[in-house]
């Protein structure tokens, strides 16, 4: 996985494309962490042809931690707690991540109370794949370790749900407690099978060249690919009817993932 990783963390980054003022007017850009919509307070914007986003709920997105050195006007931003090496300037906002200054072609920005930062940070220091979609104006944040992962355990939450029965030890169904549990039964199985199929398609906007000439990531899209029609149901009353063999097959197809991911 390490070598995968390696391959994908320099991903293009179409944040240089010439946009009119005219295209840019309306919304900010919507960022996205894999399949997950990120909520910041303050969102992400366009200057000079450059997408800037907020560094911290991005950083600890990617398991980082950031700190704000008020003395020497600098974000520190480090895979665990340390301080890291800043030099004094007053004059500018510092980047310094994994103990190294980062430069940048836009300067960072502080917007009530936020550092921002070109997106071209995190592709290139905090080892993620970003795609600027100008059509939808997204910024898809990949890292693709923890989308595996991810995939992986939303398929055994569907296999756990679809397969599981009420069991009431005295036999008899209280109506206002079984119906509150096929709820959440039908909510665990529909959730799980959305999030993997939002996977897929992270992984096809993110990866569509790559998949077709790399091994190993062929293999992801193919394993999550078959999950998500093995992942096709009916539902009759509290059941989850499942095609012949699925449940054992989605199992394994899990098992694998997590191999990959690991």
């Amino acid at each position: 996985m390490k070598s995968l990783f390696v391959k994908f963390f320099m991903v293009a980054v179409f944040i240089s494309i010439f946009f009119q003022s005219v295209a840019l007017a309306g919304s900010n850009p919507v960022l996205k962490f894999n399949s997950k919509t990120i909520n910041s307070d303050v969102p992400s914007k366009l200057v000079n042809n450059r997408v800037l986003v907020p560094i911290r709920i991005i950083s600890e997105q990617l398991g980082h931690t950031v700190k704000w050195d008020r003395v020497n006007n600098a974000v520190i931003i480090n895979p665990s707690k340390g301080d890291g090496n800043v030099t004094p300037s007053p004059r500018k906002i510092q980047l310094v991540i994994n103990g190294k200054k980062v430069t940048t072609d836009v300067a960072p920005q502080i917007v009530r109370g936020r550092v921002m930062v070109p997106i071209r940070v995190i592709s290139e220091s905090l080892n993620a794949n970003v795609l600027w979609d100008v059509k939808s104006k997204e910024v898809l944040i990949v890292e693709l370790d923890q989308l595996v992962q991810d995939s992986a355990q939303s398929i055994r939450t569907f296999v756990q749900w679809a397969t599981a029965t009420y069991n009431n030890p005295d036999g008899e169904l209280e109506t206002e407690e079984f119906n509150k549990w096929v709820n959440q039964k039908l909510n665990e199985v529909g959730a799980s099978k959305t999030a993997v199929l939002m996977n897929k398609k992270v992984l096809e906007r993110m990866y569509s060249s790559q998949i077709k000439n790399d091994s190993e990531l062929a293999n992801i899209y193919s394993l999550i690919s078959d999950a998500t029609k093995l992942m096709e149901y009916k539902s009759m009353q509290h059941n989850i009817i499942l095609e012949d063999n699925a449940e054992t097959k989605l199992e394994d197809i899990s098992k694998k993932l997590d191999a990959i991911s690991q």
